[in-house]
């Protein structure tokens, strides 16, 4: 860990112990160009999937609350929204469950026939038991 943050503080602390003023200065102004310039490269920690450059998808259709199908070249492919568990009213094993048909009407209002970006959460699964793509979800104006 050659770059850790600790490396860097143990060699600032060098530099000054040992009277090196000129490279201390030198290499804070650096440390400082640095962050002040970072924000206008549009970085983020993902990489290329920034929201500007990610591709758009169009929903076909709203399965249920949490759950439904976008369309990617000719293919319809099924995604569970992260972070969303709402009521069941498809699942052929249980009753509508309480507000189910309330929660996919919501959701049919919010994103049916628009399109929307996906992303892929970065500290859980991509793929669930029923094989629908687990995705986090904006719309094209970032909500």
């Amino acid at each position: 860990m050659r770059n850790s943050p600790a490396n860097y503080r143990h060699e600032l602390f060098r530099l000054f112990m040992k009277k090196r003023y000129g490279e201390l200065i030198a290499v804070m102004a650096i440390m400082l160009f640095v962050y002040v310039i970072s924000p206008f490269f549009n970085v983020s920690e993902g990489g290329a999937n920034t929201f500007h450059d990610a591709a758009l998808f169009s929903v076909v259709r709203v399965v249920d609350g949490d759950t439904f199908v976008y369309e990617d070249s000719g293919q319809d492919i099924t995604v569970r929204m992260v972070g969303i568990d709402t009521p069941e009213t498809v699942d052929p094993r249980k009753p509508v469950q309480c507000f189910g048909r309330e929660a996919s009407s919501k959701t049919k209002s919010l994103i049916e026939g628009k399109k929307v970006r996906l992303e892929k959460d970065a500290l859980g699964d991509t793929i669930d038991k029923y094989q629908r793509e687990l995705r986090n979800v904006y719309l094209e104006d970032g909500t």
